[in-house]
């Protein structure tokens, strides 16, 4: 795991920082990056997830994205953890996470992640909203937003926050494998407050069907270490056809 460290560290530009004064932090920031073939490859390879959406323009364009290869999900969810770190700093201990995806972003684009910080009512715990935009038939339209509530400790959380990140793709690269052409459209999970280790936790799923004109398929999962340790918990719903048309 330490090398996929390096390199999602590397991807995220997870070690910036913070910018925001006090008296701004509750007004909404903006970060622009480009969602760039290499960010994309090189999270292919700490993921997993080589699904064909991803790395191949015209299995995308098959699938139902117009203009090729999309971004995947849970790495635009890692850029909303870096610039959450970059701009409000890097003690915060990532203890819930849930995100709609509502659009692809394509590989080339330009990403727009908006963060505003909100109030919380639990003591010790800081949550975000983030809206992640990108350009679709030459305007700006909303591809994903979505909540993430942090722990407030006096050390350095990157190293277990980048963790976790890779732990929410591997999640997602078992989900979809073997099913080309699906992507995910929601995603909700939650971190046990525990030390991570270096080891990749195993996961249990547990797939219902669902009716949705967005989705078609919700999948429930934990992940524990090999002595039984319980890691995390939540799920993912899957996309139907209806979502991968929306421009």
């Amino acid at each position: 795991m330490i090398e996929s460290i390096e390199k999602i560290t590397n991807i995220l530009q997870f070690d910036n920082d913070p910018q925001v004064a006090k008296e701004e932090e509750y007004k909404p920031q903006i970060k622009k990056i480009l969602v760039t073939e290499e960010m994309v490859v090189d999270y292919v390879q700490v993921s997993g997830d080589d699904n064909l959406i991803h790395v191949n323009d015209e299995a995308a364009k098959e699938a139902g994205f117009a203009e090729g290869k999309i971004a995947h999900g849970t790495l635009l969810t890692g850029l909303a953890f870096s610039a959450i770190a970059e701009l409000h700093g890097h003690h915060l201990d990532i203890t819930h996470v849930e995100v709609f995806f509502k659009r692809p972003v394509y590989v080339g684009k330009e990403a727009e992640i908006e963060v505003v910080k909100s109030p919380s009512e639990q003591e010790g715990i800081e949550k975000f909203d983030f809206k992640i935009k990108s350009e679709a038939k030459n305007r700006m339209k909303l591809s994903s937003e979505g909540s993430v509530s942090y722990k407030v400790k006096n050390e350095n959380c990157d190293s277990q926050n980048l963790k976790r990140t890779l732990m929410i793709g591997w999640i997602a690269k078992e989900t979809v494998e073997n099913l080309n052409g699906v992507a995910v459209t929601h995603l909700a999970i939650d971190f046990i407050d525990t030390a991570l280790n270096d080891e990749r936790p195993t996961s249990t799923k547990e797939e219902e069907a669902i009716d949705h004109k967005m989705a078609s398929q919700r999948t429930n999962f934990k992940g524990f270490y090999g002595d039984g340790l319980q890691i995390y918990s939540g799920f993912y719903v899957l996309s139907n056809p209806a979502w991968r048309k929306r421009d």
